[in-house]
C-alpha cells in the first residue's frame, strides 16, 4: 500500500481549492488504548494504515494539503441524549473510535 501515491492522486483529481473529508479508525480511541492491537479496527484487513490526529495531519501536510483541520462530531449513532453526549465528549478529547479530518488543495 502506497499511502503517499493514493493521498497525491486524491489531491490530483480534486478541484482546485477542493476539499477532502478523511474518517478512519483512531488508534488513540479508548478502545484501541483498552484492547491494544486487537481492537475490531486494528483486525480489519483493509485497514493498512492506523493514524492518531497527528500523524494524519503529518502526512496530508507532506502532500501538501492546506488548512488540515480535525473534525469534532459524534459518530455514535445509539439514540438517545446520553448517548450523543458521551460520543462528543470522546470525540472532543480525541478518545473516540473515529478520527475525522478536513483538508483543502
Amino acid at each position: 500500500a502506497d499511502l503517499h501515491g493514493t493521498l497525491r492522486s486524491l489531491k490530483r483529481v480534486l478541484a482546485p481549492d477542493g476539499h477532502l473529508f478523511v474518517t478512519t479508525p483512531n488508534r488513540y480511541g479508548l478502545r484501541a488504548r483498552r484492547d491494544g492491537g486487537m481492537w475490531l479496527d486494528a483486525r480489519k484487513k483493509f485497514h493498512l494504515f492506523l493514524f492518531d490526529w497527528r500523524s494524519l495531519k503529518l502526512h496530508l501536510d507532506l502532500i501538501g494539503f492546506r488548512e488540515v483541520k480535525r473534525v469534532i462530531f459524534s459518530p455514535i449513532t445509539n439514540s438517545g441524549w446520553s448517548a450523543m453526549v458521551k460520543g462528543r465528549m470522546l470525540q472532543t478529547v480525541g478518545l473516540s473510535g473515529s478520527l475525522c479530518v478536513w483538508a483543502k488543495c
